[in-house]
């Protein structure tokens, strides 16, 4: 688990009995906020955040700073599909969406060519090496936006999503058909996307009214999806979801 002190400092929390006990792990010096976290394998393990990626693979013993390419800002999702082939999401200094790829354990960080207009990339989720699809908001926060790549991120391209969502949060796809989007719409109402064609069509799904955003979502099976978020009836809580 990952996040930040009261003072700022980043900070990975690791438990091995089931979450009974939780113990901090220690992070390089100067390490700020941590917002995602990704493990391939039970030793490897990548954490991203502000300015930063960091990786372990003596299962959190030791974490090191990987080299990140220059102009990142934030970066606030990462998804591995094996102990060698990641992708970290965010944005840069000057706000605009980037996606960072590596086929080498993070020796190398690049760049990926993503559409204009993407203004930043919040998660991602990749059902195998090939198909990935990331989420965020473009053109300055005025609406939510969905990519995908078939090709292992040679080429992203944006996907069609119902009118009227401002910003998606979070992914998470259990098959390159099937995938569930999270985020709010233009009321600031939360709301999950679902997709069983690969993303050539996105339809909203029923959620208990009242609720302010969907944060996240995982799903174990093909038939039970957790999702969470914040807010109910404008009443500053967080709340589970389930299906």
């Amino acid at each position: 688990a990952v996040g930040e002190y009261t003072s700022g400092v980043g900070v990975i929390l690791a438990t091995s009995d089931g979450g009974i006990t939780w113990s901090n792990q220690t992070v390089p010096i100067g390490t700020g906020l941590l917002s995602g976290i990704a493990c391939p394998s039970l030793l490897t393990c990548y954490a991203v955040g502000s300015v930063s990626i960091l990786a372990t693979s003596d299962g959190g013993t030791t974490w090191s700073n990987q080299t990140v390419p220059t102009g990142i800002g934030n970066l606030s999702g990462v998804f591995c599909s094996t102990v060698s082939i990641c992708y970290a999401v965010g944005e840069y200094t000057s706000g605009v969406g980037v996606i960072l790829a590596t086929s080498d354990g993070g020796e190398y960080w690049t760049v990926e060519n993503i559409p204009s207009g993407t203004r930043t990339i919040r998660g991602i989720s990749c059902p195998n090496l090939l198909n990935c699809y990331a989420v965020g908001v473009i053109n300055n926060n005025s609406g939510g936006e969905i990519l995908a790549t078939t090709d292992g991120g040679v080429y992203w391209t944006s996907q069609n999503i119902p009118s009227g969502i401002t910003a998606l949060i979070g992914i998470t796809c259990l098959t390159t058909s099937t995938c569930y989007a999270v985020g709010e719409n233009a009321s600031g109402v939360g709301v999950i996307l679902a997709t069983s064609d690969g993303g050539t069509t996105w339809s909203n799904q029923m959620t208990p009214s009242g609720i302010d955003v969907v944060n996240g979502i995982a799903c174990p099976s093909a038939l039970t999806c957790y999702a969470v978020g914040q807010g109910f009836f404008n009443i500053p809580t967080g709340l589970i979801l389930s299906s």
